[in-house]
């Protein structure tokens, strides 16, 4: 019969053993374009010198059809803001521009060694400031509000218009003009942002000079985030993909830290609790000092251990990229069973009961007090929360 109950257990262990692939011992995978071909970098990027174009369409200024903008009467820079097959043109002064913008300041600056491009309209020359690849609706507001047109800037935004907007003003350094619209603006947020699909606060509430909910989202992330993706472009949040290109690099290099320091943490606290067993007397206190019945609690911790798949993490032959959070249920199925009370037969020997011993196995008279099955104590990584 114990030959049976070992066969089975074994087979058990190897059943377990050849489970599926879990993939939270798989970091998130690169990404690339739809076209296959890694996205161009910054260095990469470049401005239209097409001045031809912008010549032919200032011919044009006088006619109607042409989209424009007139942000000011003494107007000497027109904004030409080129978005897909989308032109735009604003009418702006260089005067407000060099202000509000620091890197509008210098594509200005008389002394700027960039060269710029100079037309004539009405009769005066004015300035051509070439803006590509940036949000129309976002940079109307911030010339509108920079040209004093208050009345046109809205009290409340849709949480992706506020995402785009903080886009350019975090791009020209300009978004003190909104300043009086601050609190408004991130108020109606604030009840959502630790729900999904809220990550892009920490951008949001950095370019907009906001504390509210930060270190809370932050911490959210760290719990509930995976690993970096291989192409360093993405989190997994609950297994929704989570882009992180406008979280700023420090914000997840301490997510990223801090996720792996609580992961070594959780991984030696179990690690240090097998290995205390039969090393540290507080653990086995009170324990049945019989060698089958120890054996048998230490057994029953490694079969655990080894069906929660966390075995080869333990011992440092796997990678956990999964979230902190996914780590600890994992943790939270682990058990063994310990003494208290319970007046059963060891799986080695029979107590006998009135001579009622099962024919062909060894009589013993040893009280093992073994938790059965069915009355189990369930109690192992609780102590995991004194240290998280």
């Amino acid at each position: 019969m114990a030959d049976a109950l070992a066969a089975n257990w074994l087979a058990d262990i190897y059943r377990l053993s050849a489970q599926m692939p879990d993939p939270n011992f798989n970091r998130p995978p690169a990404k690339t374009s739809s076209g296959g071909e890694t996205p161009p970098t910054d260095g990469e990027a470049t401005l239209s010198t097409d001045v031809d174009c912008i010549v032919t369409a200032l011919q044009r200024l006088e006619s109607p059809l042409l989209d424009r903008e007139v942000l000011c009467p003494t107007s000497d820079v027109l904004i030409k803001l080129a978005n897909g097959n989308e032109i735009h043109y604003y009418l702006a002064s260089s005067q407000i521009l060099s202000l509000v913008s620091p890197v509008w300041r210098k594509g200005l600056d008389p002394d700027s060694p960039f060269k710029k491009k100079i037309i004539k309209y009405n009769g005066r020359e004015i300035t051509v400031l070439d803006l590509e690849d940036n949000d129309q609706e976002s940079l109307a507001m911030i010339l509108r509000c920079s040209h004093f047109q208050m009345d046109r800037i809205p009290s409340t935004l849709s949480f992706e218009r506020l995402k785009r907007l903080a886009i350019v003003c975090d791009k020209y350094d300009c978004a003190k003009v909104f300043k009086p619209w601050f609190d408004g603006w991130l108020a109606r947020w604030e009840n959502d942002i630790l729900t999904p699909g809220h990550e892009d606060w920490l951008f949001i509430a950095k370019v907009f000079e906001s504390t509210n909910f930060v270190t809370e989202l932050i911490s959210l992330l760290i719990e509930n985030s995976s690993s970096l993706s291989e192409c360093g472009t993405y989190i997994k949040v609950k297994d929704v993909d989570v882009p992180v290109e406008l979280i700023f690099n420090f914000v997840t290099n301490e997510i990223e830290i801090e996720r792996e320091r609580r992961i070594e943490i959780s991984v030696s606290k179990l690690r240090n609790l097998l290995k205390g067993f039969f090393e540290d007397s507080r653990e086995t206190a009170g324990w049945c000092s019989f060698e089958g019945c120890q054996s048998l609690v230490y057994g029953s911790f490694i079969r655990s251990i080894r069906k929660s798949g966390l075995w080869e993490l333990l011992n440092g032959d796997q990678v956990w990229y999964g979230s902190l959070n996914e780590l600890h249920k994992r943790f939270a199925t682990i058990t063994y069973t310990v003494t208290d009370g319970w007046p059963v037969t060891s799986l080695f020997v029979c107590i006998s009961h009135k001579n009622n011993a099962p024919p062909g196995l060894v009589s013993s008279r040893h009280s093992c007090k073994f938790v059965t099955e069915k009355c189990r104590l369930l109690s192992t990584l609780t102590s995991l929360d004194n240290v998280l």
